[in-house]
């Protein structure tokens, strides 16, 4: 039995991109060969508390760090899966530097971007220095993490959709700007970095088109938002919330575009599920998402200033949209979560057979 240990939350409304790809890999994983230990503040994804040897270790408002660190000391992993940059990734990092956790091996996956135009934590460039195992999820990423930190990753696997919630409609109609019934989405998170404003200040642009907002933010991210909206006076806007898998796929194929003007990314699971919907996608080209090509399953702008003009074409040309919608969802039958998931188990069994005996 492989225990593996990841310090990703289970909680079933976490939408980090990290956390998302734990939950859908760790349910797919053999529970007769893996044991598999996560965090959890309150309610586990229905996947993983459903699943065998696992293990949910509750997450408190205080104190984790000691409390994690000394579950470790008693169970020392076979894998250390995934790691993040805080304070107990710092720790277990350097104590097996110095000798300690000698028989753990270190998984790393370097999914975030900005690896070149953005200060890299300390304990990231442990994590890429240290790891036994060293992945990104797009070829780009390789690239960048080569050139970041000098270490060449033994290769990439993409993060998955999950076919029970993202698939194409039968009957998806593509509708003419005249109709009045375009809709435009947008899925993630509210971080400057997502830079929602663009896809506010769009529907200020197309009062005539309905703009949907599904996700949430931190502190005051949806007030600043919901503050621009008043200002350009859109009553085209409607803010969605925290959507579940099963929802925002029936978002995804209700709506005409998918405008993902995000900046820095890694390879963004939410396009993929756009992708796998069949939605005409419009995203930033500077990242280089692997689950696109550009003209053929999706635009990419590769300036902010681009999107209008882009998504003027998306409006004005209900063909394109098809062609688009047709090429994309054909192109993303590729990226499915059971073969990423037995990717892992390879990974795992190759890494642990390395670990030193005794």
């Amino acid at each position: 039995m492989v225990t593996i240990f990841s310090p990703s939350f289970a909680d079933a409304d976490n939408t980090n991109a990290q956390n998302l790809t734990v939950k859908a890999i760790v349910p797919r994983f053999d529970p007769n060969r893996f044991h598999v230990s996560l965090v959890c503040v309150g309610e586990p994804d229905a996947g993983v508390g459903a699943r065998p040897n696992t293990n949910l270790i509750p997450y408190h408002k205080h104190g984790n760090t000691p409390i994690l660190l000394a579950y470790l000391l008693k169970n020392p992993p076979d894998v250390y899966f995934f790691p993040r940059e805080g304070p107990l990734d710092t720790i277990f990092l350097e104590l097996q530097r110095r000798g300690g956790f000698r028989r753990s091996r270190i998984v790393t996956y370097i999914v975030s971007g900005g690896i070149l135009t953005t200060p890299q934590p300390y304990t990231r460039k442990r994590a890429v220095l240290q790891a036994h195992r060293l992945f990104g999820n797009n070829q780009r990423m390789i690239g960048e993490i080569e050139q970041r930190f000098g270490r060449t990753p033994h290769g990439t696997i993409y993060d998955g959709v999950d076919e029970r919630w993202f698939y194409p409609a039968e009957n998806r109609v593509f509708q003419t700007l005249e109709s009045g019934k375009l809709r435009v989405l947008y899925a993630g998170s509210f971080r400057d970095y997502k830079r929602v404003d663009v896809f506010v200040r769009q529907a200020g642009q197309w009062p005539q088109v309905e703009f949907r907002i599904a996700g949430g933010g931190l502190r005051d991210e949806e007030p600043k938002l919901r503050a621009l909206v008043a200002e350009l006076h859109c009553r085209n806007v409607k803010f969605l919330g925290h959507l579940s898998p099963g929802d925002l796929g029936n978002e995804m194929r209700q709506a005409d575009v998918f405008l993902f003007p995000s900046e820095t990314e890694g390879n963004p699971q939410v396009v993929a599920q756009a992708a796998a919907c069949g939605m005409p996608c419009l995203s930033m080209g500077n990242y280089q998402p692997d689950y696109v090509v550009d003209g053929k399953t999706a635009l990419l702008a590769q300036s902010h200033q681009q999107i209008p003009e882009l998504l003027a074409r998306l409006f004005h040309q209900p063909d394109l949209r098809r062609s688009l919608s047709e090429a994309t969802a054909e192109f993303a039958r590729q990226f499915s979560w059971d073969s990423v998931a037995r990717q892992w188990e390879q990974v795992f069994d190759e890494v642990v057979a390395e670990a030193p005996r005794g």
